[in-house]
């Protein structure tokens, strides 16, 4: 391979991995907490990263490699940091989940999987590249906050649970609003944030479509 096709084939790399992570940066702050990934299967996971290695070695792309993980780090480090507690109009976002640290862990893993196999693709199997890519696909492929839908879920409870606490929270503003007007003091809409902060809550929130049915297997399969 001439000096010519060795820069063609690294610009060609740099272009799937800018893709790979302007996809993952598509993805709306608050929907990354709405995604459970499983756990990837470590020893099959340390194989697969070793035919990358090889393969950079091979393509002599370990600097690019080292380079577009690192790149694909911080910016899922910055991605996680404002899908965080933010101001809200009623205090902060307290009641919207920012995701557990294994989500999270598997996340940051998919994203990192994917960059990695858009480095070498041309120098991978196409079944180690599927493998690689399965997770982060399932990721950026979730119906999540940011497409103009408005979702009703609270993280994954079931139906009935959703819909007691939207009843419940319904119920106590109204109950404050009747109080308030009855008592003729607006102290007692105080008593209306926390109901109010409820229904956004389950209005906003989704079931994690990533952590059920086909998303999962594809993404959980050895």
């Amino acid at each position: 391979m001439t000096i010519e096709d060795e820069a063609a084939t690294a610009t060609d790399a740099r272009s799937r991995v800018a893709e790979v992570l302007a996809r993952f940066e598509h993805i709306d702050p608050e929907g990354l907490s709405l995604v459970a990934l499983p756990a990837p299967d470590a020893a099959r996971r340390m194989g697969l990263r070793a035919q990358v290695t090889a393969a950079a070695e091979r393509a002599d792309r370990l600097a690019l490699l080292e380079e577009a993980e690192t790149e694909a780090r911080e910016i899922v480090f910055r991605r996680f940091s404002e899908s965080g507690f933010r101001p809200q109009p009623f205090g902060l976002n307290w009641l919207q989940s920012v995701g557990t640290a294994p989500d999270r862990a598997a996340i940051g893993v998919a994203v990192l999987d994917a960059v990695a196999a858009a480095v070498v693709e041309d120098g991978l199997a196409d079944d180690v590249v599927v493998e690689l890519t399965a997770p982060f696909e399932t990721l950026v492929g979730a119906d999540l906050p940011g497409a103009g839908a408005l979702l009703v879920g609270l993280g994954g409870r079931p139906v009935w649970v959703r819909l007691i606490l939207l009843g419940l929270a319904c119920a106590a503003l109204l109950v404050a609003i009747f109080l308030a007007i009855d008592n003729e003091s607006p102290l007692e809409l105080l008593f209306a944030i926390p109901a109010l902060a409820v229904i956004v809550a389950v209005l906003r929130a989704r079931r994690p479509p990533a952590s059920t049915g086909e998303g999962n297997a594809a993404a959980g399969s050895p």
